[in-house]
């Protein structure tokens, strides 16, 4: 047992430091989330929201549309070198 004294503040800094340290190894999401203790993780609705879902579905668009671009180049530039090629450049 330690026979040092801690002033009030210095109890409290040590106190929340362990209480971090446990939740950290305890619950890393809730650590991550830096959620408080009284908030249950079941209660927390992990549905995206309306704005996420646009999100989500804009950045899904802009791969598709970037993976179309990619393949008219593609099929582009094979047009222009067969042209090359049947002109004997």
């Amino acid at each position: 047992m330690p026979n040092r004294r801690y002033t009030p503040t210095q109890q409290a800094k040590r106190d929340k430091a362990f209480r971090e340290r446990l939740a950290k190894k305890e619950n890393p999401i809730r650590y991550a989330m830096a959620l408080p203790v009284d908030i249950k993780l079941d209660e927390i609705s992990w549905e995206p929201s309306h704005l996420e879902q646009i999100a989500a579905k804009l950045a899904d668009l802009k791969k598709k549309w970037e993976a179309d671009d990619d393949k008219r180049r593609r099929k582009r530039l094979a047009e222009i070198l067969e042209a090359v090629k049947r002109d004997g450049l």
